[in-house]
């Protein structure tokens, strides 16, 4: 936005390289004091079936088993999260069980989102099709994380 106090410097930050590189081409350089934090992800708490809706507990259990298949960084872990982010973490979800299930998720981004009373059966159905692979059949891709934990 042209209209925020910083696009007003701009003008000047030139005449000053302009002035400062003398009969040489001027040089514009910006300088990032300071790298922000990388922050730690918040990994949402599952109590219940709807907890589950912003896709980012399923995500991230996704990653943890196979990190080399969806990464950490694609997926949105934050508090709150609005209905885009949620949709993208679904996605995310959906689109790893066409590519590595082998199977079609039976459930629309939509119906995982609203999580309605009458999809609960269809979403344990497909909670325990993810635990048959992970734990039971480990497939080659299947590569769970090593915490380091004992």
């Amino acid at each position: 936005c042209p209209t925020r106090w910083y696009w007003k410097l701009v003008p000047h930050a030139i005449a000053f390289c302009l002035k400062e590189s003398g009969n040489k081409p001027p040089v514009i350089r910006y300088r990032k004091d300071k790298v922000p934090p990388r922050q730690t992800p918040c990994f949402p708490p599952v109590l219940g079936l709807k907890d589950l809706a912003s896709g980012g507990a399923i995500a991230a259990t996704i990653h943890y088993y196979c990190p080399q298949a969806l990464r950490l960084e694609e997926v949105c872990l934050k508090e709150p999260m609005s209905v885009a982010e949620s949709l993208h973490n679904l996605g995310l979800v959906r689109d790893f069980s066409c590519r590595h299930l082998g199977t079609r998720c039976p459930l629309a981004l939509e119906d995982l989102l609203y999580m309605a009373p009458c999809l609960r059966l269809n979403v344990g159905a497909f909670l325990a099709e993810l635990f048959l692979c992970f734990e039971v059949l480990r497939p080659p891709f299947v590569r769970p994380r090593d915490l380091g934990g004992g």
